[in-house]
């Protein structure tokens, strides 16, 4: 698999409408049908590799998926009984404060009901004949950070003395990043009760996947230093490496929850970026001090 394919599955598993997706076959269909709208031709056998089964499984899903989403002749319309069954799970959805998109309710169908309609047939029927609105959706434990535009310029005063005696390729800025599922959802429209009175509403998102985390660092001159990802089991699947992150472009370590720890963060500093730094001396022939910084 090449970096632009790697990238692509990564972009495509991270989308709204396969996040949404309500089974495993809906999962594969959406997958491939998403590689085909971006002209990657992938094998069965590698994509079997990413989902953990057999190419043949990959065939089978993929081809019955299609085969509910894009039927023959023009899609069908939603029977008065459908329709009542529809109602019901938008109404499951809403009780439980988890009120659905369209593209979660159109993947319900497609899987509950084998039925295949147009985004607008489903807003008209929505709109018209459940009487049901459409209202911005917020994650409900999305964080905001404010910081005073003093505290900036009071950082930056700080660390001049050293930015200014320091070339640019020896001064690194170094951050950590968590990943969990959903953490950074945005805002997205969502169905709620004809009489909800407010323009938005919170949205449940789930905070029990298990957490991953990045170090990485990146220098004055626009060079990086390789990074470290802590992952929460001591297992490493076979796609994290067909994704490109092999051994030498990046430190994977192990650690229970999947956070950075005081030995992790050693690891790192000692096997990664001290190296980094007296390979670069050595090229550019430098003998002086170098800045880190990090929070």
């Amino acid at each position: 698999m090449t970096r632009g394919e790697a990238n692509a599955v990564l972009v495509i598993l991270n989308t709204q409408e396969y996040c949404e997706a309500t089974s495993f076959r809906s999962q594969i269909g959406i997958f491939c049908r998403q590689l085909d709208q971006r002209r990657i031709n992938l094998s069965f056998k590698t994509i079997g590799k990413i989902f953990g089964c057999s190419p043949g499984n990959i065939k089978y899903h993929s081809t019955r998926y299609s085969s509910i989403i894009n039927p023959v002749g023009r899609p069908k319309e939603l029977t008065n009984q459908e329709i009542e069954k529809l109602k019901e799970e938008i109404k499951r959805k809403i009780a439980n404060k988890d009120p659905p998109t369209y593209q979660y309710l159109l993947n319900w169908l497609s899987e509950e009901l084998e039925k295949s309609i147009y985004i607008d047939t489903l807003r008209h029927i929505i709109h018209r004949e459940l009487e049901f609105k459409v209202v911005t959706g917020v994650p409900l434990e999305r964080s905001r950070i404010q910081v005073d535009i003093k505290d900036i310029e009071e950082y930056f005063e700080s660390i001049k003395p050293y930015v200014e005696t320091i070339p640019s390729s020896f001064i690194f800025n170094l951050d950590e990043t968590g990943f969990l599922e959903f953490q950074d959802a945005t805002d997205i429209k969502v169905i709620v009760s004809a009489d909800f009175q407010e323009s938005k509403i919170n949205i449940p998102v789930n905070r029990d996947s298990k957490r991953s985390t990045l170090l990485h660092g990146i220098c004055a001159d626009g060079s990086f230093i390789p990074p470290c990802i802590i992952l929460p089991r001591k297992t490493i699947e076979t796609e994290t490496f067909n994704c490109g992150l092999t051994p030498e472009k990046v430190l994977l370590l192990y650690q229970i929850n999947g956070f950075m720890t005081n030995s992790c963060f050693d690891l790192w500093f000692h096997q990664i970026f001290i190296p980094q730094i007296k390979k670069k001396k050595r090229e550019l022939s430098y003998n002086g001090e170098s800045l880190l910084i990090m929070d």
